[in-house]
């Protein structure tokens, strides 16, 4: 009796576990100043040229959830850290630098709820959901929690900052119930060394241009994507797919966030990086892109070429391009 009483104790136990674990899961769906940012207020706007040698930053070490070498595989951050209290870990030398410039536009809303940012040693895009007042308050949120120091720190960075972001959220609901429903997607790099990190939670693009290849390093995390994963659609039916804005991963108030992590990869002089908005690559045709990041052009003009391709392809949403240059030190 005691033995089967025993058995039936543990299988609830690791049951209830198995719950949590789901409940934790859950449902993941749908401008400032300081730390030398560059803003991306309403209307098109284009941020000054930013040259960074990572050399001289304090970024951590590789960012948690890469579990293995092929690209794109990562476990879901979902446990939120503690403070960090640790020193800043050793500067790494890096042998680039790198150029980086932006451009937002409110494209065919009323109003612009992208934000980005460009800082000593990260580069970053978000793109804001819930409603006017709501997504502009959820981007803004979450670029001031990528702005502080005390949650850059440290190989935990990211998810610290999601996580404050989140916790900030939750406390602008609480006080204004017009909030409700707010939430933002990520795609933040940062260069650690010769490497560059990137982690992405939404539809915000990652793009690298190298030696005339043009490749997307992120995938958007639609439900329709999850549909494409599974094999029920093909992918000439996902850029209109009905679910392809219903997202399972974002920062919001309401469930934990979660996120995906791009294996860290070795930077090459020459390389090409953009980050944008779904308010570009949902409405203009990759080959369009990378012919104007393969273009003779600084940062800056590149940025705003794509502003204005995004615009000639009648874009209907806000529109964000931060492209970035990396150089081999002489």
């Amino acid at each position: 009796m005691k033995i089967a009483l025993l058995v039936i104790c543990v299988a609830g136990a690791l049951a209830a576990c198995l719950w949590i674990r789901a409940k934790a899961k859950g449902r993941q769906g749908t401008n400032g100043e300081g730390n030398g940012a560059t803003d991306a207020p309403s209307g098109s706007d284009g941020g000054l040229i930013v040259i960074i040698d990572p050399s001289h930053s304090s970024s951590g070490d590789e960012p948690l959830g890469v579990i293995d070498d092929e690209p794109d595989t990562v476990i879901d951050g979902l446990i939120p850290p503690p403070p960090s209290t640790l020193p800043p870990p050793p500067v790494k030398p890096c042998d680039f630098t790198l150029e980086a410039a932006a451009t937002t536009n409110v494209g065919g809303r009323d109003n612009n709820e992208d934000i980005y940012l460009i800082g000593e040693d990260l580069f970053l895009v978000a793109d804001g959901m819930g409603g006017q007042q709501a997504g502009e308050e959820a981007s803004r949120l979450l670029k001031e929690s990528f702005q502080s120091p005390a949650h850059m720190q440290g190989p935990l960075w990211f998810m610290q900052s999601v996580w404050a972001a989140h916790d900030a959220m939750k406390v602008a609901v609480a006080q204004d119930s017009q909030l409700e429903g707010l939430g933002t997607t990520v795609t933040a790099a940062r260069p650690v060394g010769n490497q560059m990190h990137v982690l992405w939670s939404g539809d915000t693009d990652f793009f690298r241009l190298r030696g005339g290849k043009f490749e997307r390093l992120t995938f958007e995390h639609s439900l329709a994507r999850a549909l494409l994963d599974a094999g029920m659609i093909d992918a000439s039916e996902l850029k209109q797919h009905k679910m392809r804005n219903m997202l399972h991963k974002f920062v919001g108030a309401g469930d934990a966030p979660s996120w995906d992590a791009v294996t860290p990869f070795d930077m090459e002089d020459g390389d090409v990086y953009l980050i944008s908005s779904d308010g570009l690559s949902d409405y203009c045709e990759e080959a369009q892109i990378a012919e104007v990041l393969g273009r003779n052009l600084s940062s800056q003009e590149k940025a705003d070429a794509l502003i204005q391709l995004a615009l000639s392809c009648n874009t209907r949403d806000n529109v964000t391009a931060l492209v970035i240059h990396v150089r081999k030190k002489a």
